[in-house]
């Protein structure tokens, strides 16, 4: 267990701000169990569920976003593009394909995704059962366009990409 130095404090809050970070921290819920994440749906021509583990809202994170997500059986993440947020996915269930930047690569479990900012890039489910991940968004917000998408029933906002 660390401990805190409880010496003189420096300009800035020192240790003893970190004490009360830390002592704020406690206040918030630091560990999840299935079922415990905020849960989403959408339905339309590419249903989906997300769940939001991890936010600013939620937690008070600062530089990231986390949840789950299942791509139904015969749907998709359309292709899109982010302009402020880096992503992290990581497949743990079913099958399916990625596109980045018209490139093709299978997925399978245990298969994981680097998306920078400014690459396009899409999912599809081919296999016989819900394709399953985890995501991770630096920094977070775009958690927001999920539950945009989930209220609305409108998917990602549509733009042109010029090399699909």
């Amino acid at each position: 267990m660390m401990t805190y130095y409880d010496g003189p404090v420096e300009k800035g809050g020192g240790f003893k701000y970190l004490k009360k970070e830390r002592a704020a921290m406690n206040q918030k819920k630091l560990f999840f169990r299935p079922g415990e994440a905020e849960p989403l749906r959408m339905s339309g021509t590419a249903p989906r569920g997300w769940g939001i583990v991890i936010s600013p809202d939620g937690v008070g994170s600062e530089r990231l976003s986390f949840g789950v997500q299942d791509v139904d059986v015969g749907s998709e993440i359309p292709y899109h593009v982010h302009d402020k947020e880096e992503e992290i996915l990581f497949f743990w269930r079913g099958k399916g394909k990625c596109v980045i930047e018209n490139e093709e690569y299978e997925i399978t479990p245990g298969s994981s995704v680097y998306f920078p900012i400014g690459v396009w890039h899409g999912i599809v489910n081919t296999g016989d059962e819900p394709l399953s991940l985890t995501w991770c968004f630096s920094p977070p917000g775009y958690e927001n366009e999920f539950r945009r998408m989930a209220e609305t029933g409108e998917d990602h906002e549509p733009r042109a990409d010029p090399a699909h």
